[in-house]
């Protein structure tokens, strides 16, 4: 496959960094004393416009290529952290981003492990730049439970003091696991409902659902390693097209055999 992006990266020394961890305490190192964030989220590549040009296909199982572009906005940021995921204090966090005609919003909120109220972030990009929203009030007003026993955030709205800054619906749930939701979402900015046209994406994270035991398997099977040798007998299931993944895992069992 191959992608497309139009817009600008900015350097670390650019971009505006949210620590979105809870502070260290500093101990001796006396009042004052600053110390790295220990979550720190980073908005890199924003209000851009991208092309993903795919194709897909198992032509050895019959089922014959076909070419698959799609267009629209494009984002990019990154998270960072000084401890391991599971280690941050964060219970939970939801990250949405909505691209309308002129902007595009990004909502970040975490919740701490320790019962404390969440905390919201929100970016705001456009033409002209970006502003940052350091502290919005959050409304959460679905959740669910999916079969793995995460709690999934499917609606929620965001607001800049009394000012609504977004809300967000999912629509279609792409990808719901043990730790990871995602969802394509309807949004707003406005106090009117949100109607059904997906604009975004809906995230819901759980860190510390994140390395367990049981799911190291699992996601053994669907990592390609560097030297092919040490794939996962099931790997030929999670790579490649939903349609002949059976008949992919037949054909590596025997070629493994052989």
């Amino acid at each position: 496959g191959r992608v497309v992006g139009g817009g600008r990266a900015r350097g670390s020394n650019e971009h505006e960094r949210l620590d979105v961890g809870i502070v260290a305490d500093v101990g001796d190192e006396g009042a004052g004393a600053t110390r790295p964030p220990r979550h720190d989220w980073s908005p890199q590549i924003l209000h851009a416009q991208g092309t993903v040009d795919l194709v897909l296909g198992d032509v050895a199982a019959g089922i014959p290529e076909r070419r698959v572009v799609v267009a629209g906005s494009g984002y990019h940021d990154r998270n960072g952290a000084l401890a391991p995921l599971h280690a941050l204090g964060i219970d939970h966090w939801v990250w949405a981003r909505a691209s309308f005609e002129h902007e595009t919003r990004v909502l970040y909120a975490l919740w701490p492990d320790d019962g404390a109220p969440p905390r919201a972030f929100g970016v705001v990009v456009d033409d002209r730049g970006t502003r940052v929203v350091p502290s919005l009030r959050l409304d959460v007003r679905t959740t669910a439970s999916n079969w793995l026993g995460l709690q999934r955030v499917d609606d929620v709205a965001a607001f800049d003091g009394a000012a609504p800054f977004l809300h967000v619906r999912a629509v279609d749930v792409v990808d719901d696991g043990p730790f990871y939701s995602r969802a394509l979402c309807a949004a707003s900015t406005t106090s009117a409902p949100t109607d059904g046209v997906i604009v975004g994406v809906l995230e819901t994270v759980a860190p510390h659902r994140v390395d367990v035991p049981w799911q190291r398997p699992f996601v053994r099977m669907r990592v390609t390693p560097a030297y092919p040798a040490s794939t996962s007998t099931w790997h030929p299931l999670f790579a490649g097209d939903a349609r002949g993944r059976v008949g992919r895992l037949f054909r590596s069992l025997l070629s493994r055999n052989a």
